[in-house]
């Protein structure tokens, strides 16, 4: 009787088991698993997740967060089109002053630096220092200003990348000494140039 008992117990946890597991997760289960896999690296499931999020919880107050973290996941993966793809339609969900208006441009900005489309990224770069400029935030302004003069630089615009290489140089500890050493170089041959 003991073992009819055990077994049919076993049975019954497993099928209860089996159940749980075949149902769709919680949106707050998957926004951890997101972001657990973000901290570890694990790009690919970033993206996984954050699809996942956008098909069964489209609504979700996690979604502009996932979407900017599986565009991120884009970018470092260098599948830069999706990646641009994904902040422009961040950016269509979220107004002008927003909380993450100034760093889904600044990723898309990113995006498109390292596509290789200078004139967009130059772009993106721009509003986010303008939108950090008008809210007196510091957060994605410095690297936005080092990205607008690299980009100046390597178009030999350097009439134009003097004077955000000027700003990096004047506020050297928002940035890292190879920073603050490319963008005192550069800055010393856009001079002579």
């Amino acid at each position: 009787m003991k073992r009819i008992f055990l077994v049919f117990t076993f049975f019954l946890v497993t099928f209860f088991l089996l159940a749980q597991t075949s149902s769709v997760p919680s949106e707050l289960d998957i926004y951890n698993e997101l972001n657990i896999y973000s901290n570890a690296g694990y790009y690919l499931c970033v993206i996984v997740q954050a699809e996942l999020l956008e098909k069964n919880y489209p609504e979700s107050v996690f979604i502009v967060d996932a979407r900017i973290a599986k565009g991120e996941a884009l970018t470092i993966l260098n599948r830069y089109e999706e990646a641009q793809e994904t902040f422009t339609a961040v950016l269509s969900s979220i107004h002008f002053g927003g909380q993450k208006y100034a760093e889904c441009w600044y990723y898309l900005g990113l995006a498109c630096y390292y596509d290789g489309d200078y004139t967009n990224a130059l772009t993106a770069f721009h509003t986010v220092c303008d939108v950090e400029n008008r809210e007196n935030k510091t957060e994605y302004y410095p690297p936005a200003i080092l990205y607008a003069g690299r980009i100046n630089y390597f178009m030999e615009l350097y009439e134009k990348a003097v004077p955000f290489f000027e700003y990096v140089v004047a506020n050297g500890p928002y940035f890292s000494k190879p920073e603050y050493d490319e963008a005192l170089q550069k800055l010393l041959f856009a001079y002579n140039s």
